[in-house]
């Protein structure tokens, strides 16, 4: 595949590329239990032609209604009939191909004899031809009916999906399914009124994957640098430190759009709405996803929770996390864990944008203003009051920067007949790595009723076939309230086998550096790499708008399953740091600080300790007119080991530094000597080190060395 190329998935059964065996045109979806006269079926073209369907029928039994006499039915292609043209427009964003009622919206109107109106508790539809033959047939809704008019039919009717709710035809990998029976119709997917149908595509990206809250830094770099516009999505929105670096990207004039889920567990805080209006007011533009009071009709979507960014017009980032403090404003040992990922490509960018402006269509009434959603008029908190100062952190090393595939999924678009999880597992064959939020060992579904979930199952085969199987579920008191995810764990810890260690099913190790493991990632077979905002619940998968992506890389994938082991086993390794040193700001002295590139895991707190009595946190000034500092530096790791490093440093007041503040490179750069000891590291960092005086100083070093063992 060329670089940058997007092609469809195999994964996703996609209309379009379909192999149908069915030669004639069928009933494809049908809307009867309806809000505000929304109800329509349509008719689709299964064929490679255009068929003509001039003078053909259809009749629920108590009406029938004709369709033109130059009807046609372009290859396939789909046939909308609705009951009325303004209530389907309201709902779906478009004009159906015909409507059953009068308007003045350019609708055209079908012929009806008798009453053609679909019974919200059942009723049945008879697709007819010119020749008065029964082409197809379904009969739906309440499980007493029996269908007496024809012999096409078999068993009993389609279940109701609920109120508001599209029942649609299944197709069987990529075979459309028609038997006449209920069998066809059955779907794990909700399908409601104005829903998208994205299929997903896999691409040539570069990926920098990202472990959270550690490199959330990271993100804040890429919106810091947007040069023209920022489409952000999130669930929920209360981070200070987010908002600080989109008010000055809006003071800049980049064009930020904000779309955010407008009814979220607990409803929106007062400090997610003062900082959203803030932001208003500065001109972002602001809209929340959320149904219309107590008016019908009901959401596109249960739930926006789809996290993700695009920025310009090519760089993309993808999270299972929302824009919160959890993530962005606290101290690294605290927050929520998850994973995101930077991805460098404008087809994934192109398409989250097209997915993001489906989202915020204004023409569907579950999209509002955020006076509109909280009823009042708001009054903004003052900065001071709503402000925090950004935390001090000490991130691990930085994450990789890798050129390859990644795919992405667009939730509930590729939940068809299946869900694209239990897929991707099936296909597994080595190993399987998770670090989950929360799942659901039972789904109740409309069409199955309760089922143990596909997810689940799935994850059970794979533990009679694989290697290594390791799933990490949270245990906050999100999750033991209801003990969720303990019935997960029960439940396939009686289905493994034993293998020994390779299995590990539990939750994160008592002293974690995190409140609650938020993720929704998986590892498979040592090189897919799986990110998304995708709980293991019926709703997440098969209903709500949610985002995942698949990335193919060994690297990324040993990446993200170190950090599922350690979370589930914890780190006991005594922390490491590296020093830097840079030119004071008023150049009268040095300064001594951590490196980024300290300990893999994070550190929690570092002190310095000199000599004569000074204490100072993460870094230290020095004075050029002392003539050397011996300094204790005591450091803390995020799982909490610790570990003390002792430094011997000499300033020389011959160091130079360019006009940046940095050091010069040549015959007066710094140099460090190091020696091990069983206390940890002495560490000589001198200015400059020539002839006999680097003799002297690495004979101290042993002089010191030797005292102390």
């Amino acid at each position: 595949m060329a670089d940058g190329q997007t092609v469809q998935s195999a994964i996703l059964d996609s209309i379009d590329d379909a192999d149908y065996s069915t030669e004639h045109p069928v009933i494809w979806n049908v809307h009867f239990d309806d809000f505000e006269g929304g109800e329509f079926f349509s008719i689709y073209n299964p064929t490679p032609n255009q068929l003509s369907v001039a003078n053909w029928s259809a009749t629920d039994g108590e009406g029938t209604l004709f369709l033109p006499h130059d009807a046609k039915l372009p290859a396939l292609s789909k046939l909308i009939i609705a009951r009325d043209a303004s209530s389907f427009l309201a709902q779906n964003g478009y004009l159906p191909k015909y409507c059953i009622l009068p308007n003045d919206l350019g609708c055209s109107q079908v012929m009806t004899v008798g009453s053609f109106r679909l019974a919200n508790d059942g009723d049945e539809i008879l697709l007819i031809d010119e020749n008065d033959e029964i082409i197809d047939a379904v009969l739906f809704g309440d499980e007493t009916r029996n269908d007496e008019s024809t012999d096409l039919w078999q068993g009993a009717p389609v279940p109701s999906s609920g109120k508001g709710r599209i029942i649609q035809r299944q197709l069987d990998g990529n075979t459309l399914l028609d038997s006449n029976t209920r069998s066809d119709w059955l779907s794990l997917r909700e399908y409601r009124p104005g829903q998208s149908s994205f299929p997903n595509i896999r691409v040539a990206a570069r990926v920098t994957p990202l472990l959270l809250p550690e490199h959330s830094d990271l993100i804040l770099e890429q919106i810091a640098i947007a040069r023209k516009s920022l489409l952000i999505c999130t669930y929920e929105f209360d981070s200070f430190q987010v908002w600080s670096v989109i008010n000055r990207s809006v003071s800049r004039g980049i064009d930020v759009t904000i779309l955010l889920e407008g009814s979220p567990v607990g409803g929106l805080s007062e400090r997610s709405k003062s900082l959203l209006s803030l932001l208003e007011e500065k001109g972002a533009l602001l809209y929340l996803m959320a149904r219309n009071g107590d008016a019908n009709p009901p959401r596109r979507y249960p739930c926006l929770h789809s996290k993700y960014i695009v920025i310009d017009d090519h760089i993309s980032i993808i999270l299972s996390e929302n824009l919160v403090e959890e993530i962005f404003d606290t101290e690294l040992g605290s927050g929520n864990r998850g994973w995101a990922a930077i991805l460098e490509s404008p087809e994934i960018a192109s398409r989250l944008r097209t997915l993001f402006l489906s989202d915020k269509d204004e023409r569907f009434s579950d999209l509002h203003s955020l006076v509109g959603v909280s009823g009042q008029t708001l009054s903004v908190q003052s900065i001071s009051a709503i402000s925090n100062p950004p935390p001090i952190r000490v991130r691990p090393q930085p994450p990789m920067n890798i050129p390859c595939i990644s795919e992405l999924f667009v939730f509930p678009d590729c939940t068809r007949r299946a869900s694209i999880l239990p897929t991707l597992i099936d296909c597994s064959e080595q190993s399987f790595y998770a670090s989950i939020f929360y799942a659901d060992l039972i789904w109740k579904t409309p069409s199955y009723g309760s089922i143990v979930s596909p997810v689940i199952e799935a994850a059970a085969s794979l533990m009679e076939r694989c290697e290594e199987f390791v799933l990490c579920l949270d245990n906050s008191w999100f999750s033991k309230k209801d003990e969720r995810n303990q019935y997960v764990i029960d439940y396939l810890s009686k289905e493994r086998n034993h293998r020994g260690d390779s299995y590990l099913i539990g939750c994160p190790k008592s002293g974690a550096p995190f409140n609650i493991l938020h993720n929704k990632g998986m590892v498979l077979d040592h090189h897919l790499s799986w990110i998304s905002s995708v709980n293991w619940n019926y709703a997440s998968i098969c209903s709500n708008r949610e985002l995942g992506l698949l990335i193919d890389d060994p690297a990324i994938a040993r990446f993200f399953e170190q950090s599922i082991i350690t979370d589930l086993s914890g780190d006991s390794a005594i922390p490491e740091i590296r020093t830097e040193m840079c030119m004071a700001e008023d150049r009268k002295g040095w300064k001594l600080y951590i490196s980024g590139e300290s300990d893999e895991t994070g550190l929690r707190s570092v002190i310095f300790h000199t000599s004569d009595g000074y204490k100072r946190e993460w870094m230290l000034m020095i004075d050029s007119s002392s003539r050397n500092v011996w300094v204790e530096i005591e450091a803390e790791d995020l799982w909490g080991n610790s570990a003390s490093y002792q430094a011997l440093i000499f300033p020389d007041k011959r160091m130079s530094v360019n006009s940046a503040g940095e050091f010069q490179l040549g015959t007066q750069f710094g140099s460090i000597l190091s020696l091990s000891s069983g206390f940890g590291m002495f560490a000589v960092l001198v200015p400059m080190l020539r002839g006999r005086t680097l003799q002297r100083i690495t004979g101290l070093l042993r002089f010191i060395k030797s005292k102390i063992e």
